[in-house]
């Protein structure tokens, strides 16, 4: 089977660990393609514009290639040449709460009869095909051993917001500044406008991760659980939480993170800092969910048992 994958500005890597995953565990050949580089910088294959070896190469594959694995967007198929008409489409969505409709299907034809999917929790009310965000735990034990401090006093917490107020980024750096003021052993490192390798050599010496209040956990929060980090995520308030987390829990069977709202995020941020055993406890249960979940031999066959499925729609 030959699978290629489609992407904007990569979708947090979850495009180039998926084309990694299938290539490494599984016997097809996958192939990443993406349309602009940003400053997070993931690795890409192939990067839009194309010339010379590599559009020759690219074209070559996209003639013979059986499954369109495409992330949000069609446009981002329209630099790199002409794709296999015979070719089956996977429609990847990645979004906010209100979002996720997949408007693209809608509007062209190609799409008809597409196989629907999307990678958070949050959208699993417009397709019930779940998509774990794939994660290499390899590649976080090697950064953890290389960069976190055992003998470190203070408690540092990670928060890498590409947003900073849809992630709540001033709520957290407030929340941080009352606990110091209470004498608290803490700092905030605060990741922006950094590469993604940076990103995660800062988050490798950290004891906690402060990812976002609106989809419940997303990319950081994931990569923070890979570390074996007490991972705060939520939502808005108390109702969407527990409404939120009984998605989870059909899902996954148990919450992989500390669940949080805006209103008690200094409470538990506060149990956190002064309770090293449950943040181990936390840590250990978010590092079995990505195992169970995300990791990259259980995505790569997940993805290939979805390819089977639309081949043999």
């Amino acid at each position: 089977m030959k699978i290629a994958d489609f992407c904007g500005q990569d979708t947090g890597g979850q495009s180039w660990n998926l084309v990694q995953a299938i290539n490494e565990y599984t016997s097809h050949e996958a192939h990443q393609f993406r349309q602009a580089r940003d400053y997070l910088d993931f690795p890409v294959e192939f990067q839009a514009p194309l010339s010379g070896k590599m559009l020759e190469a690219a074209s070559n594959f996209l003639s013979q290639v059986d499954v369109v694995h495409c992330h949000n967007r069609y446009r981002y198929t329209k630099n790199f040449g002409p794709i296999n008409k015979k070719a089956k489409w996977v429609i990847h969505q990645h979004g906010r709460f209100g979002q996720g409709q997949f408007p693209q299907v809608k509007k062209d034809d190609i799409a008809r009869g597409a196989l629907r999917i999307v990678s958070t929790l949050n959208l699993v009310k417009y397709s019930d095909i779940w998509f774990p965000a794939p994660i290499d735990p390899r590649k976080f034990d090697g950064l953890k051993n290389r960069y976190f401090n055992k003998n470190r006093k203070i408690i540092k917490i990670a928060h890498s917001p590409t947003n900073r107020g849809y992630k709540h980024t001033e709520l957290l750096i407030e929340v941080v500044r009352q606990l110091k003021e209470e004498g608290l052993p803490i700092v905030l490192i605060l990741v922006e406008n950094r590469s993604h390798a940076e990103c995660l050599r800062l988050k490798a010496d950290c004891d906690i991760t402060f990812d976002q209040m609106y989809l419940g956990y997303g990319n950081s929060g994931l990569e923070g659980m890979a570390f074996g980090q007490a991972t705060i995520c939520g939502c808005q308030d108390k109702k969407n939480l527990y409404s939120f987390g009984s998605i989870v829990k059909k899902y996954v069977g148990y919450i992989p993170y500390v669940p949080c709202y805006p209103a008690v995020l200094k409470d538990i941020l506060k149990k956190l800092i002064l309770h090293p055993e449950l943040r181990q406890t936390h840590g250990l249960l978010g590092r079995k969910y990505i195992e169970e979940f995300h990791s990259s031999p259980v995505a790569a066959k997940r993805a290939i048992k979805l390819y089977e499925k639309v081949l043999s729609a």
